[in-house]
C-alpha cells in the first residue's frame, strides 16, 4: 500500500498464499469474502492498487519465490522488498538480489510468547526488524538473518516433522 501511494512506477507482487480468516486482521483491503473464497493475496492487493493508481501498474504472480516466473520477474525489478515467512524464502530473495545486483529491503517480525502464571501461552513482545542490503554489500546470510543451521532445521521440519521434533 505504501509503495502504491508513493508512486512507484510498477509493482511486482509475488506470493503463493491465499487470504485466510486468521490473517484478515493484517492484510489491508482483504474481506470475509476473500477469505471464504481463498483468494490469492496478490490478487487482493492488485485490485486495491488498480483502484488507487489505475491499470498497468501491478503484476501479481500467485507463485512461490522459488518459481521460475518469480525469479524472471525479479530480474526486471529495480528494488526487492522481502517479507517472507521462512529462512528458505529469505535465502532465495537474498540470492536474487545478489545475483541481479538489486537493493534488498528485508522486513521481519518476531512475536515471542511465554507461559503466564496460569499456564496460558501469551504474547510476550513484538519485535520488528528491517535490513537494507546494498548490491555488493553484506548479505542477509552474512548478517546471520538466516544460517546454514536454520535452513537445515527448516528443511527437516518441512520434510520430516517427527525427526525435527526429536532433534
Amino acid at each position: 500500500e505504501q509503495l502504491t501511494r508513493l508512486g512507484f512506477g510498477r509493482l511486482i507482487l509475488i506470493d503463493h498464499d491465499q487470504v485466510e480468516h486468521k490473517n484478515l486482521n493484517r492484510i489491508l483491503n482483504s474481506t470475509l469474502a476473500d477469505a471464504k473464497n481463498s483468494r490469492p493475496k496478490v490478487d487482493v492487493l492488485a485490485d486495491a492498487i488498480e483502484r488507487i493508481r489505475g491499470s498497468k501498474i501491478v503484476m501479481p504472480i500467485n507463485k512461490t519465490v522459488f518459481s521460475r516466473e518469480a525469479v524472471m520477474a525479479v530480474a526486471d525489478a529495480d528494488v526487492v522488498f522481502c517479507c517472507v515467512d521462512s529462512h528458505q524464502g529469505r535465502l532465495i530473495c537474498d540470492l536474487m538480489a545478489s545475483s541481479f545486483l538489486l537493493p534488498l529491503f528485508d522486513v521481519g517480525v518476531t512475536i515471542p510468547t511465554r507461559l503466564s502464571s496460569r499456564g496460558v501461552r501469551q504474547i510476550h513482545d513484538v519485535q520488528g526488524r528491517i535490513d537494507y542490503v546494498q548490491p555488493g554489500g553484506s548479505t542477509l546470510f552474512d548478517r546471520g538473518v538466516y544460517t546454514a543451521q536454520s535452513l537445515s532445521a527448516e528443511e527437516l521440519k518441512n520434510t520430516n516433522p517427527q525427526a525435527h521434533s526429536e532433534q
